[in-house]
């Protein structure tokens, strides 16, 4: 896992830092008012949407700390669907947005007038799911799959025994 060394790096917020290293700040760059754009075309595909995010939200346990973050949450994540219609919504995402929006906004993390913390968790996420992990969202899966078969593949060599009690589980419900 690989964690961000703030402590070395005290001239720049660490979400900013994230920001530009990781190349979403170049989307940005080319594309700064995609967010609101894509805000504002939202409102086409708001109320199925919605109603996911908000049950995925309550079945995943994802926790929004406040009533305005739930609304950025559902902000960020109706504007992604409407900049990515291949993509769309998928469960799971609202956790991403949570953990984004928590890192982008929290004291010490994020201090920009050129982007508000809401933007930065955007941007951060059409680059998570377009540039880091292409095959992991959208219709086929591919990527999950593939993960899960190399996953169970490793596991089962180091951890054998692991394997075995979770194949008992299984057995038994």
């Amino acid at each position: 896992c690989v964690t961000p060394n703030v402590l070395s790096l005290p001239s720049e917020p660490s979400a900013l830092l994230w920001f530009r290293r990781c190349g979403a700040a170049a989307l940005w760059r080319r594309q700064p008012e995609l967010y609101s754009a894509c805000s504002a075309g939202s409102r086409f595909c708001e109320d199925q949407y919605r109603l996911d995010i908000r049950h995925d939200c309550a079945r995943s346990g994802t926790l929004c700390e406040s009533a305005e973050q739930l609304e950025e949450l559902e902000r960020i994540l109706l504007a992604f669907a409407f900049h990515s219609p291949c993509v769309g919504y998928c469960q799971g995402m609202s956790t991403i947005v949570v953990t984004l929006l928590k890192f982008c906004g929290s004291s010490g993390h994020h201090s920009s007038k050129e982007i508000s913390h809401e933007e930065l968790s955007f941007f951060l996420l059409v680059h998570v799911v377009h540039v880091l992990f292409p095959t992991f969202f959208g219709s086929h899966l591919s990527g999950i799959n593939e993960a899960h078969v190399l996953f169970v593949t490793v596991l089962e060599k180091t951890e054998p025994n692991v394997c075995k009690k979770i194949e008992a589980l299984a057995l038994e419900q």
